[in-house]
């Protein structure tokens, strides 16, 4: 049997390694988590430069809303965040 010291070294030593293992697993869900985040920025931004785009070229609010499959309500908002820059 393991006396004292060294018992409590090796359970130290194990709840380190499980502290090191969650700690990573943290860290990754954390990039993973800022990556999705990132990318659904892009897309946003992306579709909101586009509503404006064909606002610009004359097409009604209306018919962006159909074309885009968008609502009016999301294509205000598009408007006022490009326009607020």
């Amino acid at each position: 049997m393991l006396d004292g010291k060294e018992e409590e070294r090796s359970r130290r030593k194990k709840r380190v390694g499980q502290l090191d293992r969650e700690k990573e697993t943290r860290r990754v869900d954390q990039l993973r988590t800022a990556d999705l985040e990132s990318k659904k920025d892009q897309l946003k931004e992306k579709l909101d430069l586009r509503i404006v785009k064909l606002i610009d070229q004359g097409y009604s609010l209306a018919s962006v809303s159909k074309r885009l499959g968008v609502s009016l309500r999301r294509i205000n908002a598009a408007l006022d965040s490009i326009r607020s820059r």
